[in-house]
């Protein structure tokens, strides 16, 4: 939405009182994001930062710098500014902007501290420019860090059901073992029960103790 009212105002058949009016309407949009980004806080833990994932993660049982498939996947995050936030309104994209020609080489409040900022206002054709090509950075670095979040759940997801699988193998042994089965044949039952309940999750092995450890504390608490 904000990118599309900077596009519009951006236009060279935009008239003054209408990019007044979509500045308004930019900053209205701005002043909701700015309220969503906040409420993302939360004791003073951001969880829309990597140390904010971090703490989502410690919070089930898996300490991220101890697992390391876990920890190279969220390595990959875009992060920005010394809290390392997955979502900066503060990142610019390369400069000089690509203009039409004819645009004033320079122009008021081409440059601002973030896309958020009061001084936003689309009020200039360059300055929609400007915000426009920023707005596309940020879009950029939260949609490249979705897919890094949806495999980081992909992870944790598949570590539970390779600890159901060994769960389920661990019982299909056992039962064996009362009926005297030798060793070789338990250990080919116990090998049959996990590749047939957790194909493909052998290599979350790392984040089983974990979370055995956290699912025995609640569930003694």
């Amino acid at each position: 939405k904000m990118t599309g009212y900077a596009d519009q105002a951006a236009e060279s058949t935009t008239g003054s009182a209408q990019r007044t009016s979509l500045g308004a309407d930019y900053q209205q949009a701005a002043r909701e994001l700015t309220r969503i980004l906040s409420t993302a806080a939360d004791d003073s833990v951001n969880y829309l930062s990597r140390p904010g994932l971090d703490a989502v993660f410690e919070s089930i049982g898996l300490t991220v710098e101890n697992l390391s498939n876990l920890k190279s996947i969220l390595d990959k995050l875009n992060t920005t500014g010394t809290d390392d936030t997955i979502v900066s309104p503060e990142l610019k994209a390369e400069r000089p902007i690509s203009v039409p020609r004819g645009l004033p080489v320079a122009s008021a409040g081409t440059e601002y501290a973030s896309v958020l900022d009061d001084s936003v206002t689309l009020s200039s054709r360059r300055q929609a420019y400007t915000v426009a090509a920023d707005l596309r950075k940020i879009a950029e670095q939260v949609k490249g860090n979705q897919a890094v979040v949806a495999e980081a759940s992909a992870y944790v997801f598949d570590s539970q059901r390779l600890a159901r699988s060994l769960g389920l193998s661990l019982l299909a042994a056992a039962d064996a073992a009362t009926g005297g089965t030798s060793l070789d044949a338990l250990a080919f039952q116990l090998r049959t029960e996990v590749r047939r309940n957790g194909p493909g999750t052998l290599h979350q092995l790392e984040a089983i103790p974990a979370l055995v450890d956290k699912a025995t504390s609640l569930l003694s608490s």
